[in-house]
């Protein structure tokens, strides 16, 4: 139970932080704007539930290279998206070249960049996934 709160809890603060980075583009083009936040997660789990059993492995950005590759691509876009985003997410990654030393490194700058972006806007420390060993 503990794990969804937390999941939930970042996938509802994260819209809310895109909301406040972006807010011309969920004006200009919301459906596009929910699409790319719900491609982030697994199975466009998006912000619903889940109403199967709890995870038996790593999903999403946080998986193995070729499950990883689609759901960091998406969370790079949402990011790259937003005023003052590092000049270090402005490369686009490419599958070619899509190691696990890129995939750690561009988790570690997005993150830091996300985590430093809400508390900039809402004046406190988000809720962030834990890894599930």
């Amino acid at each position: 139970i503990l794990w969804e709160i937390y999941e939930l809890s970042f996938h509802y603060e994260l819209l809310a932080l895109d909301h406040a980075m972006v807010l011309r583009l969920w004006i200009e083009a919301p459906k596009e704007r929910i699409k790319l936040l719900h491609s982030i997660f697994p199975e466009e789990s998006g912000l619903v539930m889940w109403e199967e059993s709890m995870l038996t492995m790593e999903q999403g950005m946080w998986a193995l290279l070729d499950i990883a590759y689609p759901f960091l691509e998406s969370w790079w876009k949402l990011l790259l998206s937003w005023p003052q985003a590092p000049s270090h997410l402005q490369s686009p990654i490419m599958q070619e070249s899509f190691t696990s030393v890129v995939q750690f490194d561009m988790l570690m700058s997005a993150c830091m960049f996300y985590t430093q972006t809400f508390f900039n806007a809402f004046v406190r420390p988000p809720v962030v996934l834990h890894y599930v060993p």
